[in-house]
């Protein structure tokens, strides 16, 4: 190598990122690979970064000797390599240091926590005395062993944890209470130390599919279970969520409450030119049908949409074992809707939408209402619900929640702060809410739809409702006679 080549090779700037840029790496005929120290050649099997990097800084430990001829290797090189490693050491300390911080903070408070539950167990219980004889008197302290504190300073910690998770992460409350989290706490008891949580993509991905499909299998076990004998019966009702079209299938035994069987997405049957009419539906639940057995479903329940009353007269042709329903809780929703289209009704639903947006949106009658609402309601603040269209039956229970509203509305219209501040549409509302002929109206309407709003609530309910359901429907039948009969004696009376 001629000076000038030298020159140009001092004045290239060393580079070291990793160990491997000091050390001298090679791998064998056999495939067998390793390293090779340049300062006393040794030959070192396997490819360990922390290792060499031990044995070339003289660290210490690691199961491998340092290096006794450490100075024949580039003085540079060495310098960079143990720059890099102290970098990497302080910002490895500082993050030890930052996440000990953190849990002494929890710690601190888990803490707290614990001394003010054992305080207020001390002071309800008084001090504790021996169970038998040879004990302390019942009047002298009680001092825990070292193992109870110790259990008693985790428990609080582990508390603590678990609400600064829900409250940190957004969760519900009712989490604490979830028998899913304490199958977590119970596991993790027995989990190595090494344990880490999977990674989000395998929870969103392949764990997601694991559990349906081991859900699924559990739910058609349960649903089959007695059918021969009890049968299954079948729930479907179309639905479209933000221009989804979707077809929903429920199963229920006399063993198994109603479970999700399948969220259809037709979105590729409508691509290819399809609809959801009733030969497709028809098809779809004959498919979910031969899942279960085709013997085994008697009863299919249908909303009171046309596509889904003619797939269900299609499909009992096509399996004549199965009795078509039309489901109550949509029926009665239907009743319902058909009175909301009433001139007079919708007069009053409209007065029902301007209470709920002027007490909702500004400012200054929300606070009012939730402050007159609470003198009312004995401390509890009541504020108006949202109606969801004539569905379920929304708006009628919107009036029941107006009428209990009715003395803390008049309240607060009336209040002097709120005529001060003149709000927007104050003088509108303020007609609505002391027209005392719309809540007599408000009254008489609920009182001739009560006894289908309680047979609402019991098509609604979690529990099996049937024959209370039946007989429900009869008396608002009979009571609908008995003032029919009575208004037309009172014509035929007057006509007289």
């Amino acid at each position: 190598m001629t000076d000038e080549s030298k020159d140009a090779a001092d004045d290239v700037p060393i580079v070291v990122e990793t160990v491997w840029d000091v050390v001298d790496r090679f791998t064998q005929d056999d495939g067998r690979s390793g390293w090779t120290c340049p300062g006393c050649k040794n030959k070192f099997f396997g490819v360990n970064a922390t290792k060499a990097k031990a044995h070339i800084l003289r660290l210490g430990g690691f199961s491998v000797l340092p290096c006794h001829s450490w100075r024949d290797i580039n003085q540079q090189k060495l310098e960079l390599l143990a720059e890099l490693h102290y970098k990497k050491e302080k910002e490895s300390d500082a993050k030890k240091q930052k996440k000990e911080q953190e849990a002494a903070g929890i710690e601190s408070a888990a803490a707290a926590a614990g001394n003010l539950l054992q305080g207020s167990a001390r002071r309800s219980s008084g001090s504790i005395g021996s169970a038998g004889g040879g004990g302390a008197s019942s009047g002298s302290s009680y001092t825990p062993s070292a193992i109870s504190a110790f259990s008693s300073q985790t428990s609080s910690a582990l508390t603590m944890a678990v609400a600064d998770f829900i409250h940190a992460e957004g969760l519900p409350f009712r989490l604490s209470e979830s028998p899913r989290l304490a199958l977590i706490i119970k596991l993790a008891k027995s989990a190595p130390i090494a344990y880490k949580p999977p990674h989000r993509m395998a929870v969103s991905g392949s764990l997601l599919d694991l559990n349906y499909t081991q859900v699924k299998s559990k739910t058609m076990s349960r649903l089959g279970k007695d059918a021969d004998v009890y049968g299954v019966s079948l729930f479907s009702d179309g639905a479209t969520v933000k221009h989804v079209p979707l077809l929903n299938y429920l199963g229920a035994s006399a063993v198994c409450p109603p479970v999700m069987l399948e969220i259809l997405d037709c979105r590729d049957h409508m691509t290819a030119g399809g609809k959801k009419d009733a030969p497709y539906i028809a098809n779809q639940t004959l498919t979910q049908i031969g899942a279960i057995g085709r013997s085994k479903v008697d009863l299919f329940f249908i909303d009171g949409a046309s596509n889904m009353q003619v797939a269900g007269a299609v499909l009992s042709l096509k399996v004549p074992t199965i009795t078509c329903v039309h489901a109550a809780e949509h029926v009665v929703a239907l009743v319902f809707s058909d009175i909301a289209k009433i001139p007079a009704v919708q007069k009053l639903i409209r007065g029902q939408q301007r209470l709920y947006r002027h007490f909702t949106a500004v400012h200054m009658a929300p606070s009012m209402l939730e402050k007159k609402s609470k003198s009312f309601n004995s401390g509890r603040a009541l504020g108006p619900d949202r109606a969801a269209g004539s569905r379920m039956a929304s708006y009628f229970y919107g009036f029941h929640k107006d009428l209990r509203l009715k003395a803390s509305y008049q309240a607060s219209v009336t209040d002097p702060a709120y005529i001060d501040a003149k709000p927007k549409n104050g003088s509108l509302i303020t007609r609505v809410v002391n027209d005392e002929f719309r809540w007599k109206q408000v009254y008489l309407l609920l009182r001739m739809v009560w006894p289908l709003l309680k047979l609402l609530r019991l098509a609604d309910s979690h529990t099996p409702s049937m024959s209370m359901s039946k007989a429900r429907a009869g008396s608002a039948l009979c009571r609908a006679r008995r003032r029919r009969s009575r208004q037309d004696a009172c014509r035929a009376a007057r006509d007289r």
